[in-house]
């Protein structure tokens, strides 16, 4: 049985969208949160490319390549295939750390990342959040990221 939840569009009240970020990688396993996160980043900001990666070695290998500047990193903890968020938090140098927000309620990734001096997270969790408010949510957290 599959539950399906609507999430609405969410569009700037400006009629253009905000012009901050060009490239954003998303390192993500859940479908689900990841298309969510997609949308929500589409509809809101122009110009954007989003890196969509599943596996922390696939994730490590982008962000190593000559072309590895990203404007904003989405990092999952628990990762599919036995991989883990942990893998790409420990290759990223102190300004990639600083463009990163933690996706996880694994609260044992998050205290490795506080560790680091990374202080955006973003709680899958969604305790106290209704489904249709997430994506306002997710909006947020990207938009604390750019301050």
């Amino acid at each position: 049985m599959s539950i399906i939840i609507w999430y609405p569009v969410l569009r700037n009240k400006s009629s253009t969208k905000t012009q901050i970020m060009k490239k954003i990688v998303i390192v993500e396993d859940n479908r689900s949160f990841k298309d969510i996160l997609k949308m929500v980043i589409e509809n809101n900001f122009n110009e954007c490319k989003i890196i969509d990666l599943i596996e922390d070695q696939d994730a490590i290998k982008a962000i190593s390549s000559t072309d590895s500047d990203f404007d904003v990193l989405l990092l999952d903890g628990n990762l599919g295939w036995g991989g883990h968020g942990r893998n790409v938090l420990n290759i990223l140098n102190e300004d990639q750390l600083k463009k990163t927000i933690i996706c996880s309620a694994d609260d044992k990734f998050i205290k490795e990342a506080q560790k680091k001096d990374i202080t955006v997270f973003l709680d899958k969790g969604f305790f106290g959040i209704r489904a249709s408010k997430i994506h306002l949510y997710i909006l947020e957290i990207l938009q604390k990221i750019q301050s």
